[in-house]
Protein backbone atom coordinates (compact mmCIF):
# COMPACT_ATOMS: atom_id res chain seq x y z
CA UNK A 1 0.00 0.00 0.00
CA UNK A 2 1.25 3.29 -0.56
CA UNK A 3 1.50 5.10 3.02
CA UNK A 4 -0.42 8.17 1.35
CA UNK A 5 -3.36 6.54 0.33
CA UNK A 6 -3.52 4.31 3.72
CA UNK A 7 -3.39 7.68 6.05
CA UNK A 8 -5.93 9.28 4.09
CA UNK A 9 -8.61 5.85 4.71
CA UNK A 10 -7.04 6.13 8.23
CA UNK A 11 -8.37 9.54 8.44
CA UNK A 12 -11.75 8.54 7.01
CA UNK A 13 -11.31 10.56 4.11
CA UNK A 14 -10.94 7.90 1.13
CA UNK A 15 -12.17 4.53 0.76
CA UNK A 16 -9.61 1.97 -0.08
CA UNK A 17 -11.52 0.28 -1.96
CA UNK A 18 -12.68 2.78 -4.18
CA UNK A 19 -9.27 4.72 -5.03
CA UNK A 20 -8.53 6.24 -8.65
CA UNK A 21 -5.81 7.59 -9.78
CA UNK A 22 -4.68 9.83 -12.94
CA UNK A 23 -2.51 12.68 -14.26
CA UNK A 24 -1.84 14.20 -17.75
CA UNK A 25 1.82 14.69 -19.37
CA UNK A 26 4.35 13.33 -17.24
CA UNK A 27 1.39 12.30 -14.45
CA UNK A 28 -0.05 10.43 -17.08
CA UNK A 29 3.40 8.45 -17.21
CA UNK A 30 3.48 8.23 -14.12
CA UNK A 31 -0.40 7.04 -13.76
CA UNK A 32 0.85 4.35 -15.85
CA UNK A 33 4.24 3.74 -14.14
CA UNK A 34 2.17 3.34 -10.43
CA UNK A 35 0.00 0.92 -11.76
CA UNK A 36 2.86 -1.44 -12.77
CA UNK A 37 3.86 -1.30 -9.21
CA UNK A 38 0.67 -1.35 -6.91
CA UNK A 39 -2.65 -3.20 -6.89
CA UNK A 40 -4.38 -0.28 -4.76
CA UNK A 41 -5.90 1.64 -7.28
CA UNK A 42 -9.48 0.84 -9.05
CA UNK A 43 -9.51 2.59 -12.09
CA UNK A 44 -6.15 5.08 -13.91
CA UNK A 45 -7.08 7.57 -16.17
CA UNK A 46 -3.31 8.23 -17.91
CA UNK A 47 -3.41 11.39 -20.38
CA UNK A 48 -1.18 12.53 -23.09
CA UNK A 49 1.57 10.36 -21.43
CA UNK A 50 4.86 9.37 -22.66
CA UNK A 51 5.19 5.66 -21.88
CA UNK A 52 7.89 4.25 -23.70
CA UNK A 53 11.29 5.80 -22.79
CA UNK A 54 13.79 4.14 -24.85
CA UNK A 55 11.37 4.40 -27.91
CA UNK A 56 10.65 8.16 -27.53
CA UNK A 57 13.91 8.87 -27.13
CA UNK A 58 15.09 8.81 -30.52
CA UNK A 59 11.65 10.46 -32.09
CA UNK A 60 12.42 13.52 -33.92
CA UNK A 61 10.11 16.21 -34.57
CA UNK A 62 9.09 17.72 -38.47
CA UNK A 63 11.42 20.16 -38.30
CA UNK A 64 14.39 17.54 -37.48
CA UNK A 65 14.67 18.78 -33.79
CA UNK A 66 15.41 16.12 -30.81
CA UNK A 67 13.64 17.38 -27.84
CA UNK A 68 13.12 13.84 -26.26
CA UNK A 69 17.04 13.52 -25.75
CA UNK A 70 16.88 16.33 -23.75
CA UNK A 71 13.86 15.90 -21.73
CA UNK A 72 14.99 12.16 -21.18
CA UNK A 73 18.09 12.63 -19.86
CA UNK A 74 18.35 15.89 -17.91
CA UNK A 75 14.91 17.03 -18.25
CA UNK A 76 11.43 16.05 -17.03
CA UNK A 77 12.47 12.34 -17.12
CA UNK A 78 15.38 12.62 -15.19
CA UNK A 79 17.15 9.50 -16.46
CA UNK A 80 20.31 10.59 -16.03
CA UNK A 81 21.95 9.37 -19.52
CA UNK A 82 20.68 7.58 -22.77
CA UNK A 83 19.21 4.25 -22.92
CA UNK A 84 22.78 3.11 -24.13
CA UNK A 85 24.07 3.98 -21.01
CA UNK A 86 21.58 2.83 -18.86
CA UNK A 87 19.17 0.03 -20.52
CA UNK A 88 17.39 -1.36 -17.34
CA UNK A 89 16.65 2.06 -15.59
CA UNK A 90 14.97 3.22 -19.25
CA UNK A 91 13.15 0.01 -19.19
CA UNK A 92 11.88 -0.16 -15.76
CA UNK A 93 10.52 3.31 -15.60
CA UNK A 94 8.48 2.64 -18.69
CA UNK A 95 5.18 1.41 -18.70
CA UNK A 96 5.00 -0.05 -22.05
CA UNK A 97 8.08 -1.96 -21.12
CA UNK A 98 6.00 -3.25 -18.00
CA UNK A 99 2.53 -3.87 -19.24
CA UNK A 100 2.28 -7.35 -18.10
CA UNK A 101 2.12 -6.40 -14.82
CA UNK A 102 -0.96 -3.58 -14.95
CA UNK A 103 -3.84 -5.11 -14.26
CA UNK A 104 -5.60 -1.71 -13.17
CA UNK A 105 -8.14 -0.76 -15.88
CA UNK A 106 -7.10 2.28 -17.49
CA UNK A 107 -8.24 5.00 -19.47
CA UNK A 108 -5.84 6.49 -22.33
CA UNK A 109 -6.49 9.90 -22.96
CA UNK A 110 -4.70 11.41 -26.02
CA UNK A 111 -4.51 14.09 -28.76
CA UNK A 112 -3.06 12.62 -32.23
CA UNK A 113 -1.20 16.16 -33.09
CA UNK A 114 0.27 15.88 -29.38
CA UNK A 115 4.28 14.65 -30.35
CA UNK A 116 4.16 11.55 -27.89
CA UNK A 117 0.68 10.20 -29.55
CA UNK A 118 2.75 7.04 -30.90
CA UNK A 119 3.19 6.28 -26.85
CA UNK A 120 -0.21 6.21 -26.18
CA UNK A 121 -1.24 3.49 -29.19
CA UNK A 122 1.80 0.99 -27.86
CA UNK A 123 0.44 0.98 -24.42
CA UNK A 124 -3.45 0.80 -25.88
CA UNK A 125 -2.07 -2.52 -28.17
CA UNK A 126 0.52 -4.29 -25.54
CA UNK A 127 -2.49 -3.85 -22.78
CA UNK A 128 -5.48 -4.90 -25.50
CA UNK A 129 -2.79 -7.88 -26.39
CA UNK A 130 -2.63 -9.12 -22.68
CA UNK A 131 -6.12 -8.97 -22.57
CA UNK A 132 -6.81 -5.86 -19.86
CA UNK A 133 -9.26 -4.10 -19.07
CA UNK A 134 -8.04 -0.70 -21.43
CA UNK A 135 -9.88 1.91 -23.54
CA UNK A 136 -7.49 4.59 -25.50
CA UNK A 137 -9.95 7.96 -26.74
CA UNK A 138 -8.48 9.74 -29.07
CA UNK A 139 -8.99 13.22 -30.12
CA UNK A 140 -8.30 14.27 -33.92
CA UNK A 141 -6.36 17.36 -34.35
CA UNK A 142 -5.65 18.04 -31.23
CA UNK A 143 -2.44 17.96 -29.01
CA UNK A 144 -1.04 17.64 -25.55
CA UNK A 145 -2.70 19.91 -22.90
CA UNK A 146 -6.65 19.24 -23.01
CA UNK A 147 -6.79 23.17 -21.99
CA UNK A 148 -5.51 23.87 -25.94
CA UNK A 149 -8.49 21.53 -27.11
CA UNK A 150 -11.51 22.62 -28.82
CA UNK A 151 -14.22 23.15 -26.21
CA UNK A 152 -16.10 20.24 -27.38
CA UNK A 153 -13.28 17.86 -27.04
CA UNK A 154 -12.58 19.24 -24.17
CA UNK A 155 -15.74 18.46 -22.60
CA UNK A 156 -15.92 15.38 -23.98
CA UNK A 157 -13.18 13.78 -22.39
CA UNK A 158 -14.12 15.39 -19.14
CA UNK A 159 -17.23 13.45 -19.11
CA UNK A 160 -15.19 10.13 -20.92
CA UNK A 161 -12.87 10.13 -17.66
CA UNK A 162 -15.58 11.16 -15.23
CA UNK A 163 -18.10 7.98 -16.59
CA UNK A 164 -14.73 5.80 -16.74
CA UNK A 165 -14.16 6.74 -12.88
CA UNK A 166 -17.95 6.64 -11.84
CA UNK A 167 -18.22 2.51 -13.54
CA UNK A 168 -14.82 1.62 -12.15
CA UNK A 169 -14.98 3.56 -8.51
CA UNK A 170 -18.82 3.40 -8.24
CA UNK A 171 -19.62 0.05 -9.99
CA UNK A 172 -21.84 2.05 -12.17
CA UNK A 173 -23.13 0.08 -15.12
CA UNK A 174 -21.79 0.85 -18.59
Amino acid sequence: RLPWVSGAAELGAVDNERVGVAGPSFGGGGTAAVITRTQLFRAAVAISGIFDLPGTYGDIDEAGGAFWVGWSEGGQARMGTHPWEAPPRYLENSAYYQAHKIHTPLLIVHGDEDMAFHDAEKLFSALRRLARSVQLAVYHGQCHVISSWTLPNAIDAGERILDFFHRHLRGEPE
